[in-house]
C-alpha cells in the first residue's frame, strides 16, 4: 500500500488538477459570456438601424401614397376634360357622325361628302364599323 505521505501528495497533485480545470472553465465562461454580450451590443445596435430605416421607408412611403393620390386625382380632372375638348372638337363630331353613318348603311362616297374626310379615312371607318363584319 502507499504511505501517507505518497497519498497525501497523490490528493494534492489531484486537488490542484480540479483547481486547474475549474480555473481554466470559469476563465473560458468569462470569454463565452464577454463574446455574447459584444454579439448582443452589435446585434442591438443593428436592429436600432433596421428600425430607423423602417421607420423612415414608412415615412416615404407615406409621401409617395400622398402625391400619388394627387397625381391621380390630377390625371382624372386632365382625362374629363380632354374628353370634354374632344366632344367640341368638329373633327371629332364629323367621325362620330361618320360612324353612324357606316352603320346605316351608308356609301363611301356619301361619307366622304357628308363629313368632309379623305377617302382612306371614310375606308377606315367602314371597316372598323361595319355592322355585317364577317365572324372569324
Amino acid at each position: 500500500m502507499l504511505s501517507s505521505t505518497a497519498m497525501t501528495v497523490s490528493l494534492l497533485v489531484s486537488q490542484g488538477l480540479l483547481l486547474a480545470v475549474a480555473a481554466g472553465t470559469l476563465f473560458a465562461l468569462h470569454r463565452l459570456k464577454r463574446q455574447v454580450s459584444q454579439q448582443e451590443k452589435r446585434h442591438s445596435a443593428a436592429m436600432r438601424t433596421l428600425q430607423d430605416d423602417f421607420a423612415a421607408l414608412c415615412d416615404g412611403a407615406g409621401g409617395v401614397g400622398d402625391h400619388l393620390y394627387h397625381v391621380e386625382r390630377y390625371l382624372h380632372r386632365l382625362s374629363e376634360r380632354q374628353d370634354q375638348a374632344d366632344m367640341n372638337d368638329p373633327s371629332y363630331q364629323s367621325f362620330d357622325y361618320a360612324v353612324r353613318l357606316v352603320k346605316g348603311g351608308a356609301a363611301v362616297e356619301q361619307i366622304m361628302a357628308d363629313c368632309g374626310l379623305a377617302r382612306s379615312e371614310a375606308e377606315l371607318i367602314m371597316m372598323l364599323n361595319r355592322t355585317d363584319k364577317v365572324a372569324s
